[in-house]
């Protein structure tokens, strides 16, 4: 039995991750059958003085902070919230859109496995209490958005 574990382990795990997926996109699927689904609403950023452009950049540049299995870069997040004006931010959040996002993982996904969620959810799932906390401090107008 051992020699068969030992032997067959990447096999059990690849099928362990696939079983997990599978029931991931299955509670995904009956949410939204038996819900009324989330209500995304942008944010009003006519007096952002950022270019599209420039929102678009800090979108992906929050992402890729975020967006990796080894970890978050939190200084990024940090640095990029202590510049950005209230009206900036509301562009850069539209920007960023809802991504899906793999919970027990911590990682971006297919929409078809993920969980569409906005920045500010992205934001509570990557970061700690703690680094919520002084993410608050640095940028509280921000965060008084999200009600």
């Amino acid at each position: 039995m051992w020699k068969f574990l030992k032997g067959n382990i990447f096999l059990m795990l690849g099928i362990f991750i696939i079983v997990l997926l599978l029931l991931e996109s299955f509670k995904n699927w009956v949410l939204v059958l038996f819900s009324e689904g989330k209500s995304f609403s942008s944010l009003d950023s006519s007096d952002s003085v950022i270019s599209d452009v420039q929102a678009r950049s800090i979108a992906e540049q929050l992402h890729k902070a975020m967006g990796t299995v080894w970890g978050t870069d939190e200084e990024t997040i940090f640095n990029i919230f202590s510049t950005i004006s209230v009206a900036d931010f509301k562009k850069v959040y539209n920007a960023f859109g809802h991504r899906p996002y793999f919970e027990p993982f911590g990682v971006p996904t297919l929409k078809i496995v993920g969980e569409n969620i906005d920045l500010f959810g992205w934001l509570s799932y990557e970061l700690t209490n703690e680094e919520m906390v002084k993410l608050k401090g640095i940028a509280p107008a921000i965060f008084s958005l999200n009600t």
